[in-house]
């Protein structure tokens, strides 16, 4: 019988077991802030792909308006007294 306070040395066999286990944890800690940046970076990049392609959308709207009215866009400002935009009907 061992003496009063001696504490059983951990076998070998233990050490490994609570070892993977920290290790898992520790992995997965690891996994799961890499998946957080990745979609963090997924969707700021969405947004500023939706930001470009309503830009986009703008320009061509107004190119196809100057186009179809045939007028430069001072022209179409300057036309209406009130200060406002005097858009011709397509």
């Amino acid at each position: 019988m061992p003496p009063v306070g001696f504490e059983p040395t951990i076998s070998a066999g233990d050490r490994p077991q609570a070892k993977s286990k920290y290790t898992i944890m520790n992995f997965t800690h690891k996994v799961v802030k890499v998946v957080v940046v990745v979609v963090v970076v997924v969707v700021v990049l969405v947004v500023i792909v939706a930001v470009i392609l309503v830009v986009l959308v703008t320009v061509v709207v107004v190119v196809v308006v100057i186009v179809a009215c045939g007028r430069s866009p001072a022209e179409i400002v300057g036309s209406n007294p009130t200060g406002g935009m005097d858009i011709c009907l397509l």
